[in-house]
């Protein structure tokens, strides 16, 4: 279910005309190598529910118990079977360098353990989010001007420890697990795609990498998306 869930969200996105031909094919290069994952992972994890073998059965049901008394392989397999840390295919190094946080194709990480997750802070909407993370590294007034410049497909959220008056809507982040999370102690900007991927990301007050996604995919107010061809 989760998986046709995903597949309709990715291809809406690529539907919506905002990309043209160009987005509608990284439908196919995204989507094709989950379905081949789950396809293996369905055999191989149900294969062993055949067994008729006592040793074999034994085994088993040894190796389940284990699985379920360590959390972390508790939560592989959860994560697993869910879909949610499936990643897309990721940017050459030279064109998303850092080696911090989630890159480029990784889902966002939550914003803490155990809380909402990102799609039920942004409920319905359908924008872009822009993930502004306070720190050294953020010219945050450069970051909302861009976001404001790109309101009609993208929604700014500002992320930091304690909460700031203004307009712009604010994630708390108190202990500053969040920015750890998305290695963004010295400030950061991540476009965040509706279906929860990341979109593009800057570690500094250069916003290109955004700019350059932006100007490939998101429609801005005004412009007329590019048709896609029959």
């Amino acid at each position: 279910m989760n998986t046709g869930i995903a597949d309709a969200v990715n291809l809406a996105l690529a539907l919506d005309g905002r990309g043209g031909d160009e987005l509608l094919d990284t439908y196919e290069a995204e989507r094709l190598p989950v379905a081949k994952r789950l396809i293996r992972s369905t055999t191989t994890s149900t294969r062993p529910l055949l067994w008729r073998n006592p040793l074999a059965v034994a085994l088993r049901n040894a190796g389940l118990r284990l699985v379920l008394a360590v959390p972390a392989l508790q939560t592989r397999l959860f994560d697993g079977f869910t879909g949610f840390t499936v990643q897309y295919g990721r940017p050459p190094r030279l064109l998303d360098r850092s080696p911090r946080g989630p890159r480029v194709g990784d889902v966002a990480p939550e914003n803490a353990a155990g809380a909402h997750r990102w799609h039920r802070r942004w409920g319905g909407d359908t924008k872009h989010q822009l993930l502004l993370f306070t720190g050294a590294d953020l010219d945050l007034a450069a970051a909302l001007a861009w976001a404001d410049e790109r309101s009609d497909v993208v929604r700014a959220l500002l992320v930091t420890p304690q909460d700031r008056d203004g307009s712009v809507e604010t994630v708390l982040d108190p202990t500053g697990e969040l920015h750890r999370r998305f290695g963004a102690q010295r400030g950061a900007s991540y476009l965040i795609r509706p279906d929860g991927h990341v979109a593009a990301r800057a570690f500094d007050p250069d916003l290109a990498p955004l700019t350059a996604y932006a100007d490939r995919v998101l429609r801005r107010a005004g412009v007329e998306p590019r048709p896609i061809a029959a």
